[in-house]
Parts: C-alpha cells; sequence; structure tokens
C-alpha cells in the first residue's frame, strides 16, 4: 500500500501544481484553519466528530490521507469522486475512526515538516521560512479549495503550536481538557492494549521526555500529561487568547449541542460563519474513573497532585 501510495502521488505531482495555480493563497483569506490540541485520551477525537458532524466544515478524512504529498489533489477527487458526506457514527479506536469520511490524523501530512519519533518539540526559529512558506501555502490552499473553515486535529500539533502561528497567525486554535488522572489511567490502558506492555511509551512525546521515560510506568504517564498541557499554555499564551478556546471532555459530554453553540459564538467573532448541518445525541457517554487497580489509581492521583502543586 505505501509503494503504491508513493507512485500515485509522484504521478499526481503535475496536477497539485495545476491546482496551486488555480486556487491560490490571498494575504486575507475568508475562511481559517481551526488546530485540535491537548493530551492523548483527552476526549479530541468526539470532538472531530461532533465538529464535523453539527458543522459544514473540511476536514482530512481517511481518503485524502493517501494523498499527504498533495493535499490538493486528494481533496479535489473526494469532492468529486464521493458521494455526500453522511452523518458520523461517533466510533472510533483509540483515536481512529472507520470509513473514508472519517477524520485522520494524517500523521504523514506533518511529517512532511516536522520530526516523527521522540523527539518532536519544535520551536518558533526551529525550522526555515522556506518550510513555513510550504506550510501556509498547503493550509490555506485546502482551506481555499474547500471553501470552508478546516478542521485539523493531530495532537503530536500540541508540540507545534510556535511554527504553526509563524506559519497561518490567523489560526483558531481548541484545547481538549478532561481529569489528568483519567487521561493517565487512559494512556496506561493504551500502552498495554496496543502495545502490550505498560512500560512502552505511547502517543505524544513531551518536550521533557528523555527526563522522564526512564521513570516508572505510573510517574511517566502522570508527567506526560502535566508537561503536554504546560507546553501547550505556554506557546498559546505567547499570542492573542481570543484565538483560543478551552473545551472540557466532560461539557461535551454532557451537552453537546450547548458545546458547539459555544464554538460557533467563538469562531463568529473571527467573521467566519460556521453552518450547522446534523443534529447531536442530547448526551454522550462519560468515561470516567477508576479502570486500573486501586493502588496504581491512587498513585497517579498522588503524581498528578504533586506536579500540580510545583506548579502552583
Amino acid at each position: 500500500m505505501g509503494l503504491f501510495r508513493e507512485i500515485l502521488q509522484t504521478g499526481l505531482t503535475p496536477l497539485e501544481k495545476i491546482s496551486g495555480y488555480l486556487y491560490p493563497i490571498n494575504k486575507k483569506e475568508k475562511y481559517l484553519p481551526i488546530f485540535i490540541l491537548g493530551a492523548p485520551r483527552s476526549g479530541s477525537t468526539l470532538l472531530i466528530q461532533s465538529m464535523i458532524h453539527y458543522f459544514d466544515i473540511a476536514y482530512l478524512t481517511n481518503f485524502t490521507r493517501n494523498f499527504f504529498k498533495v493535499p490538493l489533489t486528494g481533496l479535489w477527487l473526494q469532492q468529486h469522486l464521493l458521494t455526500k458526506k453522511p452523518p458520523m457514527n461517533f466510533n472510533s479506536k483509540f483515536g481512529k475512526t472507520s470509513g473514508i469520511w472519517g477524520p485522520n490524523e494524517a500523521a504523514e501530512f506533518w511529517y512532511q515538516w516536522f520530526p516523527s519519533g521522540e523527539d518532536i518539540f519544535v520551536g518558533e526559529g526551529d525550522i526555515s521560512k522556506e518550510i513555513l512558506r510550504d506550510i501556509r501555502k498547503k493550509i490555506m490552499g485546502l482551506i481555499r479549495l474547500s471553501k470552508k473553515p478546516f478542521l485539523f486535529k493531530n495532537l503530536h500539533n500540541s508540540m507545534r503550536i510556535l511554527p504553526l502561528r509563524k506559519a497561518v497567525p490567523e489560526s483558531l486554535f481548541i484545547v481538549c481538557y478532561r481529569n489528568p488522572v483519567d487521561i493517565a489511567q487512559s494512556i496506561l490502558q493504551c500502552r498495554e492494549k496496543i502495545l502490550g506492555s505498560k512500560s512502552l511509551w505511547w502517543s505524544v512525546p513531551p518536550r521533557e521526555y528523555n527526563e522522564i521515560k526512564n521513570k516508572p510506568p505510573l510517574q511517566q504517564v502522570a508527567e506526560q500529561v502535566h508537561y503536554i498541557y504546560k507546553q501547550i499554555e505556554k506557546d498559546l499564551s505567547k499570542g492573542d487568547t481570543e484565538y483560543v478556546f478551552n473545551l472540557h471532555y466532560s461539557d461535551l459530554c454532557n451537552n453537546p449541542t450547548q458545546t458547539m453553540r459555544a464554538i460557533k459564538d467563538w469562531v463568529e467573532k473571527q467573521n467566519i460563519q460556521l453552518i450547522r448541518q446534523f443534529d447531536l445525541p442530547d448526551t454522550f457517554p462519560i468515561v470516567a474513573g477508576r479502570k486500573i487497580s486501586e493502588d496504581d489509581y491512587k498513585k497517579l492521583g498522588h503524581y498528578t497532585e504533586f506536579l500540580a502543586s510545583k506548579d502552583g
């Protein structure tokens, strides 16, 4: 599949260049990109599913992720080859969705510019102006072709906020929050279910990864969550707070429609219209509370409280 995608994208490169000319970037675009940030297991998948269900909004799909080198061509093909987007089914497994219309984090799209692996933090001055221009060109090209606000959910972008703001300063950011003990617990469960061991690292590494990688697993996941949010809040504080929306998982689950209305009001303050599409359920089930041994859950709570007290 990987080789086929590579051949396909190479063959489509000339069409991508033509698309760039057909959909040039203006200095002042009508629509903006919206980035979803947060720690893994914070409710970000439910959020993007809710937003693309409730709003007529563009996003990277399980289909378009196959065209990460030629994203405009992929989006054009999606618009012309696929049937109209159906309502979301709100199913996912460890952040992955099913179906060609399911939202995709499109890791390879971002790896065109940013590092993968364990050392992924990128500061404002860590990449060249040429790369920043290319990021802007592709992101704003997708927006111009879709003629809608464009929603991006890749939680590794929580470690790339500064260059993203540099490339696309008009970006909006939604930060997903959830009880940090429940997040840490869920990450621990993912380590065991996906990797087979709670000692193996899973998902977004914070800037402090090398400092915490040799600590006990329970302490690792607590610090992973803590340092991800610490970095997000630090990097977002360097811009206008009106471009940031803080969302809590429990609010989304208890009042999905009210949460969408709050997001709509926030986005429309930037003179960007969000069009309502499908109704949401009255509530979503909340996953909370102890799912691991009582001793481990208490330890996670102690680690989390200690980390919070250090910053307090």
